[in-house]
C-alpha cells in the first residue's frame, strides 16, 4: 500500500491503535504496575519499529536498533521471546512467498532478521547466569501457580483484553473489513498485524500444553497490541471520514465503561494495606514472613526502605511471628493448609490477601 493515500491510512491507523492502547483498562494498568512488564512492551514497540524500517528501508540504524532492542525485550522479559517467535515466522513467510514468486512489495528479509540473530547473541554470554536464576525461580514457584486454561483460552483471553464481547466483536468486525479492503492492495500490513497478534499467543498455547502451564494474560501482552494495529487498520479503511469520529468516541465509551466496572469491582489483590497492618504489628527490627516466597518483593516495596530487609519469603513454617498469605486458590491446599497451622491465627482477612499470626 504505498502513495500518499497509504500512508494517510497508515498515520490514521497508527492513531487508533494508540487510542485503543491508551483507554485499555488491561494496558493501562500493567504499565502502571511497577514490574518489567511496561519495560518489556516499551523494548518490543521500539524493536518492531526498527525491524519495519529495516525491511522497508534499510540502513544500519535500523538494523541496530533492531539488534539493540531485540536484546533489551529479552533482558526485560522471557516472554518477549514470543514476539521473536511471530517476527520469525512473518520472516519466514516470507521468504516462502518469495520462492513462490508471489509479491512481497520489496520488503527485506536476510538482513532484518540477522539484526534480530544478532540482537539475541548479544546476551549469550550472560545466558548461562539467566538459566540458573530462572531455575532457582522455578523451585520458588514464581510459574508453579499457573494453571492450564481451557481448550477456548485464545479467545477468552483476546476477549477479555479487548475490553469485553462489544469491543472485541467490533475489533473483528472493523479487522475483517480491513484485511477484505486491502486483500489486493496490502495484503501483508494485514499478515504481519495478523501474525503478530496470533503467534504470541500461539507459542504460549503451545509452551503450556508440550513444557509447562503460562497461559498468563500478561505474558501475551504485545499480541493485543496486535489486535489494536488489526483492528485500527481497518477502522483507518472506513469511509467517511465522520466514522472515524464516530469510532474513537464508540471505542472511548465503552472502554471507560469497563474502567468503571473494574473500580467498582476491583480484584486486586490487597497487598498495600496488608503491608501496613503487618507492619503495625512487628517491631521495627522484627521478621514479617510473606508466603508465597516470590510475593515477598510486593512487601518490601510497599514497606519503608528502612525496613525492606526484614521481610523473608517462606514456602515452609519458619521462626517469624507475622505472615502475610497469599496464593488461595492458586496454590496447593496442602501447602496451604501447612501455613495455616503455622500460623493459626486470623489477625486480618482482605481481598486475595491475609495477615496471621501465631
Amino acid at each position: 500500500m504505498g502513495g500518499s493515500s497509504g500512508a494517510a491510512i497508515g498515520d490514521l491507523a497508527g492513531s487508533f491503535a494508540a487510542l485503543a492502547y491508551a483507554v485499555n483498562f488491561m494496558m493501562v494498568t500493567s504499565d502502571r504496575t511497577v514490574r518489567m512488564y511496561s519495560v518489556a512492551m516499551s523494548a518490543e514497540l521500539v524493536q518492531i519499529f526498527f525491524l519495519v524500517r529495516a525491511q522497508r528501508r534499510g540502513g544500519w540504524l535500523n538494523y541496530a536498533g533492531t539488534a539493540i532492542f531485540t536484546a533489551a525485550l529479552i533482558a526485560a522479559n522471557f516472554t518477549a521471546c514470543f514476539l521473536l517467535l511471530a517476527e520469525g515466522l512473518w520472516l519466514g513467510c516470507l521468504l516462502a512467498a518469495k520462492a513462490l514468486g508471489a509479491r512481497t512489495d520489496g520488503l527485506a528479509i536476510f538482513r532484518p532478521g540477522l539484526a534480530v540473530a544478532a540482537g539475541v547473541a548479544l546476551l549469550g554470554p550472560l545466558l548461562p547466569g539467566a538459566i540458573v536464576s530462572s531455575r532457582q525461580a522455578v523451585a520458588m514457584g514464581a510459574i508453579g501457580w499457573i494453571k492450564i486454561g481451557p481448550i477456548a483460552w485464545p479467545y477468552l483471553v483476546l476477549l477479555n483484553a479487548a475490553g469485553g464481547r462489544i469491543l472485541f466483536w467490533s475489533f473483528v468486525a472493523v479487522a475483517g473489513f480491513g484485511i477484505w479492503r486491502h486483500w489486493r492492495t496490502a495484503p501483508l500490513a494485514a499478515g504481519f498485524f495478523a501474525m503478530w497478534t496470533a503467534a504470541p499467543i500461539m507459542g504460549l498455547v503451545a509452551v503450556t500444553y508440550l513444557i509447562h502451564p503460562l497461559e498468563f494474560p500478561r505474558y501475551a501482552l504485545i499480541a493485543f497490541v496486535g489486535m489494536f494495529a488489526l483492528a485500527a487498520f481497518g477502522a483507518a479503511s472506513l469511509r467517511p471520514r465522520v466514522v472515524h469520529l464516530a469510532l474513537a468516541g464508540a471505542l472511548i465509551a465503552l472502554s471507560l465503561g469497563r474502567t468503571h466496572h473494574v473500580i467498582k469491582h476491583p480484584y486486586e489483590a490487597a497487598w498495600r494495606q496488608a503491608t501496613e497492618i503487618a507492619a503495625g504489628q512487628t517491631a521495627p527490627d522484627e521478621p514479617i514472613a510473606v508466603f508465597p516466597e516470590y510475593c515477598k518483593n510486593v512487601v518490601r516495596y510497599y514497606l519503608s526502605p528502612e525496613r525492606r530487609s526484614v521481610v523473608q519469603g517462606e514456602n515452609t513454617c519458619g521462626p517469624q511471628r507475622i505472615l502475610i498469605l497469599s496464593g488461595r486458590n492458586i496454590l496447593g491446599a496442602d501447602q496451604i493448609a501447612s501455613m495455616e497451622k503455622c500460623y493459626p491465627r486470623v489477625v486480618r482477612r482482605l481481598l486475595l490477601v491475609e495477615i496471621r499470626a501465631r
